[in-house]
């Protein structure tokens, strides 16, 4: 048929390892648990395809910075692009990092590279529904709002029971080590971000200083 061409291209491009990797994405936030399994003894999903889906993450991200309807987003000026990319990245990044560090000091099971994959994966619901919610911004009215909560609920929830699951999934964990697992990685979390932000404090008192000696110098 006039289509057999075109088919037998998707079929080819779909049976792309990485591509196939990244479309199994689909099938993790059905089946989390198995999804797990298979990532850890089978390598079924990598780092590589994990990589792909960090950067869609931050593409959607992006564009729903530039494209939410008024109705959610309100009247946004002086979009810092870069400022943006950064707080999507980090967080995350920076959760894996204590959440690995919390699971190698209570007996978690979970090699980095599992802990990072399996995170990532959780977002999938981010990446699949967020376009949905930005369209539906930009065409429903203020009185039409509850439908836009209720699928930014719907994305967080998803994205946090997924999260949970991977947790427990990932290290091994009964219910209790995963409480256990997410409060101190809350602890860790926080703790990094106070630090950093009294590093960068005492950096520009520094800067500061130095700003208006040499300025008093060559005055």
């Amino acid at each position: 048929s006039d289509l057999q061409p075109v088919t037998g291209a998707l079929k080819r491009f779909r049976n792309i390892r990485i591509v196939d990797q990244v479309l199994y994405s689909t099938y993790f936030i059905r089946h989390p648990i198995s999804a797990i399994e298979q990532m850890r003894y089978k390598n079924r999903i990598t780092v590589s395809s994990a990589l792909v889906l960090y950067a869609l993450y931050v593409i959607v991200g992006i564009v729903g910075v530039f494209c939410q309807g008024f109705i959610w987003m309100g009247v946004v000026y002086n979009v810092n692009v870069f400022g943006s990319i950064i707080t999507m990245l980090l967080p995350l990044i920076l959760g894996v990092v204590c959440n690995y560090f919390v699971a190698s000091v209570t007996e978690g099971a979970g090699k980095f590279s599992h802990v990072f994959i399996a995170a990532i994966y959780s977002f999938t619901p981010y990446i699949l529904f967020y376009p949905i919610f930005i369209i539906l911004s930009n065409v429903l009215t203020l009185n039409e709002l509850v439908i836009l909560q209720f699928i930014n609920f719907f994305i967080v929830f998803y994205c946090v029971l997924l999260l949970l699951i991977s947790i427990y999934q990932v290290h091994y964990y009964k219910f209790g080590g995963v409480v256990k697992n997410v409060l101190l990685t809350a602890f860790c979390f926080a703790m990094v971000v106070l630090f950093a932000v009294i590093i960068y404090l005492l950096v520009m008192q520094q800067f500061g200083f130095w700003e208006s000696v040499i300025w008093e110098v060559f005055q």
